[in-house]
């Protein structure tokens, strides 16, 4: 079986509701409400259940925020959970949406609990699309019937009831792509003229011829510049090369310039050496060299000992000069004591000290301890002062009203169920007085004692309710009384407990004044203590400094000894001579080497001297000059060229733009001719497939109605119903038994008319949704009257069965609840806002 049927909501926050849970069988479930008493939340919660959507969503009449309750507290999020079964498969959908961050999870599961799509909201939502085998817009099409609509096509003015259809069908979608088309035809149809009229043909061949033209004078410019190059590139190699002749010359010029000076330069550098050398007399001496190797030999033997004397001197110096300043210090610390003994002091003076410290923190943990009991004191005291015998007093008399109350619900109900008891005996008699009633008025106080039976039922629920926590209210006030006897024994306790905080308070004081005195003399100890330390200190630093002044004074006397009797001035003159003599030597060097590169300079330019003449400089700057010139003037005659040719080659493009702009506006011609063919031909089409499809769809709801029409409609007067076209118009017929049609806005009854209203509804959702047969209404019996209302009851609960498989009735007529083959509720709204259901009748679908 592939009947769509649904067989649980449950909405938490959602709009009014916030926890309802709603169970629908097979046959009519209704919902009997009030205005704003949570029906058509109920609707919006199905439609966002299957498909993320509501139709005030869709309409963008309200967000999702909106759908979340707000009344009497506003929530954070609402969730709604739906449970259905389709081809033989029974799945549950859920989704949740918080405040402002929309839609946030969703989940479709078969009824085994394997997860069939989730968490996204859009997969679960396309999931559900192909297991229907329909979307959104179509559900709302085929399977619900807005709120007072039912009759919308009767009601609906002469001439607009094709327009309705076609709305409702989809046709209209095709009728405004024709009126689309249409007014792109019409803007084809003008461009094609205004590009008629431009001439385009003859434009482009004059473009072209011109182009042509054009191109053949930009060769010629290039041919003849090319030629103009190549003269250019010889003339330009023949200057290349006079220039690297020329930059020879020049060269050899510069270098004998450079060289002439250069040779000045050491000329002058072997006089200044000669004067200097004159200055060391000894240099010529046979004797030198073996003087110089003398006094080498003296300086390297004596010269370290020498400096080691010095060095030794003045460190005795520095330790003798140490070793007075840290005896001056030891002399200021003579007073101290001896450092064992400061130590002694110190360490009895740490350990009074750390048990005095130990005294005041037991004194203060226990000055703590007293402080919190003193708190507890105080807050049992509050406790005993704050009696509960009022309390305990008013809460009982509240249980004896509740108590009351539900007995008065209980006897009320009692005699509600025996008069009903007595209706459905099937007598047709007053309960109360024996007068003799008509069949219809006993079913209708039947009905209405049963909904009265119902309503009482709930009532005494919440009365029970309140009597049993009014009960255990008053269990725990007694309990609390009970224990006022032990509170005031723990409250005398306390007392005797803190006599003693003033005697414990004057301990600590007393202790933390001791502590005080006892740390100041633990730092005097520390001092004491330091001094000692620093004698010892000084004193150990005083004897090293001391030994290290004998040390040093015996050092001294070996290195005298070694030395013989030299003294460093001996050695620091020797060590002058050596020098002098050494630099006399270096001199020499020089001279030679200086005089051996004033030898090599001027043989240089001697040989470049041989290389340059002037005259050989002036005849090759004299054809260099005249080669530039040559090359300046092929230039200066090639340079208009470009110019020329640039000016050719821009016309030249801007012809070609004007040839592609009318090359482009011919090929956009053919373009807009074809599509005007195209259009029309369209057109064509479109018509064509909305008649046929008004044709198909007419012959379709013509085929549904003859079908089930004599199932909702039993009687003889009416043998067929069908919808027939009149011109612009259609029109809602019955056929009479004489096989006459007739208008149903003409002979039909209240009653007549909406069943074939009905007929008409199902009609439509078997021809959308041929493998669905649910159909949901919200609130049908808009312009019925009483007898019409009763008719619509009637069909809806003995006829309906063979026809739809389900249907959710939403109405606020009571009369109504007699159409339920299934579930029935009542739906109510409280004072703060908050919609709540109870069930009257169950068809077993739970």
């Amino acid at each position: 079986m592939t009947d769509l049927i649904i067989t649980r909501i449950s909405m938490e926050n959602w709009k009014s509701h916030s926890a309802s849970e709603l169970f629908f069988s097979r046959g009519t479930n209704v919902l009997v409400g009030i205005m704003g008493s949570g029906k058509s939340s109920l609707l919006s919660a199905v439609s966002f259940a299957l498909f993320g959507e509501t139709p005030e969503t869709r309409s963008r009449r309200a967000k999702l925020d909106d759908l979340i309750l707000s009344r009497p507290g506003q929530a954070k999020s609402a969730a709604v959970s739906l449970d259905f079964s389709f081809s033989g498969k029974s799945y549950s959908v859920g989704r949740r949406i918080e405040r402002g961050a929309g839609s946030v999870s969703a989940e479709l599961r078969e009824k085994a609990g394997r997860l069939v799509e989730g968490p996204q909201p859009a997969k679960v939502t396309d999931a559900i699309c192909k297991i229907l085998e329909l979307n959104y817009d179509l559900f709302m099409q085929a399977v619900f019937s807005e709120q007072n609509q039912l009759d919308s096509f009767l009601a609906a003015p002469k001439g607009r009831r094709r327009e309705k259809l076609d709305d409702f069908f989809g046709v209209t979608a095709i009728e405004d792509a024709r009126k689309t088309l249409l007014l792109i035809s019409a803007s084809f149809e003008k461009e094609t003229e205004i590009l008629s009229r431009e001439g385009l043909e003859e434009a482009a061949k004059s473009a072209a011829a011109s182009l042509e033209s054009e191109r053949a004078q930009a060769a010629r410019l290039g041919e003849e510049l090319v030629a103009k190059a190549h003269e250019l590139s010889k003339a330009t190699s023949a200057e290349a090369a006079a220039r690297q002749d020329l930059e020879k010359l020049e060269a050899l010029r510069s270098s004998a310039e450079r060289l002439s000076v250069e040779e000045g330069v050491r000329r002058k550098r072997i006089r200044e050496l000669e004067a200097r050398l004159s200055e060391y007399k000894a240099v010529g001496d046979a004797g030198a060299e073996k003087r110089l190797a003398g006094l080498l030999s003296e300086v390297c033997e004596v010269g370290p000992l020498a400096a080691s004397l010095s060095v030794s001197l003045g460190r005795k110096s520095s330790l003798a000069q140490m070793a007075s300043q840290t005896e001056a210090q030891l002399s200021k610390l003579a007073g101290a004591p001896p450092i064992a003994e400061a130590e002694r002091s110190l360490r009895e003076a740490e350990r009074h000290v750390s048990d005095l410290k130990g005294r005041v923190q037991v004194a203060r943990s226990e000055g703590k301890e007293l402080s919190r009991k003193a708190g507890m004191l105080r807050a049992k005291e509050a406790s005993l002062a704050a009696g509960i015998d009022g309390e305990l007093s008013r809460a009982e008399g509240e249980l004896a009203a509740a108590s009351k109350r539900q007995d008065a619900l209980d006897a009320e109900k009692r005699l509600e169920e025996d008069a009903l008891a007595i209706l459905s005996r099937g007598r047709d008699a007053c309960p109360v007085c024996g007068s003799a009633l008509g069949h219809d008025r006993v079913c209708k106080m039947r009905d209405d004692k049963a909904l009265k039976v119902s309503k009482l039922s709930a009532q005494l629920l919440a009365a029970s309710s309140e009597r049993r926590a009014l009960d255990a209210r008053v269990v725990i006030l007694r309990q609390k009384s009970r224990s006022n006897a032990v509170l005031a024994s723990e409250i005398s306790a306390l007392r005797n407990d803190l006599s003693s905080q003033d005697r414990k308070e004057a301990e600590l004081a007393s202790l933390e004044k001791n502590l005080s005195e006892a740390s100041e003399g633990k730092a005097a100890r520390e001092k004491e203590f330091l001094s000692s330390r620093e004698a010892a200190r000084l004193s150990s630093e005083a004897k090293a400094l001391t030994r290290s002044v004998l040390a040093e004074d015996a050092r001294a006397a070996e290195i005298r000894k070694t030395l013989n009797g030299r003294t460093p001035e001996s050695v620091s003159a020797a060590v002058d001579e050596a020098r002098a003599l050494a630099e006399s030597f270096r001199i020499s060097r020089d001279l030679l080497a200086e005089k051996s590169s004033q030898e090599e300079c001027a043989r240089s330019l001697a040989d470049v001297s041989s290389k340059f003449s002037a005259e050989a400089l002036a005849r090759a700057k004299a054809a260099h000059s005249a080669l530039l010139s040559s090359k300046a003037e092929l230039l200066f005659s090639a340079s208009s060229i470009p110019a020329a040719l640039s000016e050719r080659r821009s016309r030249a493009a801007q012809l070609e733009k004007e040839l592609s702009e009318v090359s482009g506006r011919l090929a956009r011609k053919s373009r807009v001719q074809g599509a005007l063919d195209f259009s029309r031909s369209l057109d064509r089409a479109l018509r064509a497939t909305e008649e046929r499809l008004r044709s198909e769809l007419m012959g379709a709801v013509n085929a549904q109605l003859s079908s089930f029409w004599s199932s909702l409609y039993p009687y003889e007067d009416f043998t067929a119903l069908r919808l027939f076209p009149d011109e612009q118009d259609y029109l809602l017929q019955l056929r009479s038994p004489a096989g006459d049609w007739e208008d149903v806005d003409k002979i039909a009854s209240g009653g007549e008319r909406s069943i074939a209203c009905l007929a008409l509804r199902i009609a439509f959702a078997k021809v959308l949704a041929p493998r669905l047969r649910l159909l949901i209404l919200d609130e049908p019996t808009h312009n019925l009257d009483a007898s019409a209302v009763s008719e619509l009851a009637s069909v809806l609960r003995e006829r309906m069965a063979g026809v739809l498989e389900q249907v959710i009735l939403i109405t606020h007529e009571e009369d109504l609840e007699a159409a339920a083959t299934g579930n029935c509720y009542s739906l109510e709204r409280s004072k703060a806002g908050e919609s709540t259901v109870a069930r009257l009748v169950s068809g077993g679908g739970d």
